[in-house]
């Protein structure tokens, strides 16, 4: 492709210009010969720099060996120079050391620093890792990296690639560098002994200005302390002479009111002594002309319109005749806690106990009808076996115990749902059976002498002639309902028939009012179709504004007691708040300036010396970017978080 050796020779000087002006490829740009911004920040060091300086030194890779650690992560920078002539290149190489004998957790930490190690080194033109020591190594390298290193001596027009050469002639220049790197050491030190003496004269000039600056502030104050006091001093002074004039023009103006008092206590005790006399004559004369009056409370009419709570249901099961007959409850020692009721046979109360659970229930039991209509109470204890029939151990205890704290609520819920005057402890479902009442109640009481009309079928008709009248009283009420509605929607229908003439007599009034201001012979014929322009604009306006009246009171006052309420309620609700907190915006500034700072567990020599490292590791790599410092490698390693 190239028709003479010299198209080669130029091919390959562009290339080695084109990779000199790239630089590394995701590296930044930055030029060692121009200080950096971060240079001139008020930011500490090991902030700015969070890397510790490992080593540094002008004899190459092998060198570069002596300071790896294999339980270590480290990251480099070492300059490799190749060719000779006109065409010698230096090649930046970055280093990525992950030891391999590190624990799995700190490395891991370690290795979330390459980023900005690579921001710090770049640019460089490859990077290699390694894992050990051993493979720190000028074999290694270029055997890794061969494909970069590209000679060119060009000498009489012959030009050679050959990486063994320029291995063995980077070998030769390492050792003669091998040399100098006693002094590079001796020159580090001083370096660093530099950087701690001018940090403690730093600090000392910090502290000096600091003393003078709390001497200035303690002067002025105690000037201002002064001048305060001697004012205080004035003031106090003309404080007591006003104070001794005012005390004056006081006693004299309470001696005053002490004889104007005195005369007025003595009319007043006259003047109160025969309102007194009066008050006890008219109260002699009510005594004697007041009747007591006995508030009686409504009776309950035991309809819907009220909640149904515990004790209203007992009061309703034990009323004569009343929509209610049978209660279930759960088991309480302070309140009466209703789990269903209704109106019905004894099935209904049947299916309302619950074969897990102990309950407690009354029920009125009626026979009869007319004179002979007698009503009893029967209270039952629902304490069914079948909680305790389970094949879990743990679970049949607890059941257990359930069972038996519940029915240790006994006496309260007799008390609570009673009274009555037959008891029943059921434990199972073939206990709970109207016969067997029926029974228990024959045993107990006798109705007037007579046992016949306690049956099964007494009981159907009782319970019967009950639904019958309560669903007669419920007919009437819906009926009255129905009046009382027809009614007030007769009156609301009048009221807009009111108002409907009221508008038209309206509309004729303002017809007659804009005819009379028509005038002129010539202008009537136009007044009149003006005028009835005018009417139907009028009767718009009318319509319009009868319209807006239409809307009811009831809709005008539901929105102001809307408004009433929702402003009452936040005045309510400020006025709950304490104090310090009727302003409930915060700034996100303020609150995070509320946080309580971390506190610093580390030693003031320890960030000195920190700030130390980090300085030296900036200049150190600064130097080995420089093409004319001797300095060829420098290696540092990530500054991690100490234990607490």
């Amino acid at each position: 492709l190239f028709s003479t050796k010299r198209d080669v020779a130029n091919a390959i000087m562009a290339h080695h210009q084109q990779l000199s002006s790239v630089g590394s490829i995701g590296s930044v740009d930055f030029d060692p010969m121009t200080p950096s911004s971060f240079e001139n920040s008020d930011i500490p060091w090991r902030k700015r720099v969070p890397f510790e300086l490992v080593a540094r030194g002008v004899a190459g890779v092998d060198e570069i060996a002596e300071y790896l650690d294999d339980s270590k992560v480290s990251f480099g920078l070492v300059s490799i120079g190749i060719g000779s002539g006109s065409f010698k290149r230096e090649k930046s190489i970055f280093i990525h050391f992950n030891g391999e004998e590190m624990k799995p957790l700190k490395r891991s930490k370690a290795n979330k620093k390459k980023a900005a190690a690579q921001k710090l080194l770049s640019p460089y033109h490859a990077e290699i890792v390694m894992e050990t020591k051993s493979q720190c190594t000028i074999d290694y390298v270029f055997s890794k990296l061969n494909h970069i290193f590209v000679s060119d001596n060009a000498v009489k027009g012959d030009s050679k690639f050959q990486i063994g050469s320029l291995k063995e002639e980077y070998k030769k220049k390492m050792a003669e560098a091998k040399k100098k790197v006693k002094a590079e050491k001796e020159r580090l030190e001083a370096q660093k002994k530099r950087l701690l003496e001018q940090q403690e004269e730093a600090n000392k000039r910090i502290e000096d200005e600091k003393r003078k600056a709390e001497e200035e502030e303690q002067r002025r104050k105690e000037a201002e302390e002064e001048e305060a006091r001697l004012k205080a001093e004035e003031e106090a002074r003309l404080q007591a002479e006003a104070d001794a004039a005012a005390a004056a023009e006081m006693a004299e103006t309470e001696r005053l009111r002490l004889e104007q008092e005195d005369a007025d206590k003595k009319a007043a005790e006259e003047e109160e002594e025969k309102q007194k006399a009066a008050e006890e004559e008219e109260a002699k004369k009510k005594a004697a002309k007041k009747k007591r009056k006995i508030k009686r409370k409504k009776k309950d009419d035991w309809s819907d319109d009220r909640e149904w709570t515990g004790k209203r249901i007992v009061a309703c099961i034990h009323a004569q005749t009343s929509p209610l007959n049978w209660a279930v409850f759960q088991p309480s020692d302070s309140d009466v806690i209703p789990m269903a009721f209704g109106h019905g046979g004894l099935n209904d109360l049947r299916d309302a106990l619950k074969p897990d659970q102990v309950q407690y229930g009354i029920m009125r039991l009626t026979f009869g009808e007319g004179r002979f209509r007698r009503s009893h109470w029967i209270f039952v204890c629902w304490s069914p076996d079948s909680m305790t029939k389970v094949d879990s151990q743990k679970l049949r205890k607890k059941r257990m115990a359930d069972r038996m704290h519940n029915i240790g609520y006994k006496g309260f819920m007799q008390k609570a749902i009673g009274p009555y005057g037959v008891e029943v402890l059921a434990e199972d479902y073939a206990m709970v059976t109207l016969e067997d009442w029926i029974l228990r109640v024959r045993r107990t009481v006798v109705v007037d002498g007579h046992d016949d009309f306690m049956n099964a079928e007494s009981f159907q008709k009782a319970l019967d002639a009950e639904k019958a009248h309560f669903e007669e009283r419920k007919r009437k009420q819906e009926e009255e309902k129905k009046k009382k509605l027809a009614l007030e929607k007769k009156l609301r229908e009048s009221s807009e028939d009111e108002e409907d003439v009221y508008d038209k007599d309206e509309q004729a009034k303002n017809r007659k009012k804009r005819k009379r201001k028509k005038k002129g012979d010539d202008e009537d014929a136009e007044g009149d179709e003006e005028g009835d322009d005018d009417d139907d604009d009028a009767d718009k306006e009318t319509e319009t504004e009868t319209d807006v009246d239409a809307k009811t009171a009831e809709d005008v006052t539901s929105d102001v007691l809307s408004d009433v309420t929702a402003d009452e309620a936040l005045d309510e609700f400020k006025e709950d708040l304490p104090a310090d907190t009727t302003d409930l915006t915060v700034s996100m500034s303020e609150a995070n300036t509320a946080k309580p700072k971390r506190r610093n567990t580390v030693g003031p020599d320890e960030l000195k010396k920190r700030d130390v490292s980090s300085q030296l590791c900036y200049e150190s790599i600064t130097l080995v970017k420089r093409p004319d410092s001797d300095l060829v490698w420098v290696l540092v390693e990530p500054r991690l978080p100490s234990k607490k």
